[in-house]
């Protein structure tokens, strides 16, 4: 298997945890919007809380890892005066 096609897979893998876990916020979002003024929600908060905090944590990775990858990009693209090396990205 070549590394490029272990690094698409890896991509594939890590969006698709990134897709779960964006999902796990998303709902856990509604439900407390949705059940918010249920005295039972109370006791749901804890494990709520679990699952949101990790989905949280896998989800700033993957964004964290994609900023990583712009900021590199930015870097390798020539500025005005056709030296290489944007700090900030470009500007237009």
């Amino acid at each position: 298997m070549t590394e490029k096609l272990k690094e698409t897979e890896i991509m594939t893998e890590e969006t698709t945890t990134y897709a779960y876990n964006y999902n796990v916020l998303s709902n856990a979002c509604a439900k407390l919007e949705q059940d918010s003024d249920k005295p039972e929600m109370i006791d749901e908060l804890a494990e709520l809380l679990k699952n949101t905090s990790e989905s949280y944590k896998m989800c700033k990775n993957r964004i964290d890892a994609a900023q990583k990858y712009i900021d590199e990009f930015n870097k390798s693209l020539p500025n005005q005066e056709g030296e290489f090396g944007y700090e900030d990205g470009p500007s237009f």
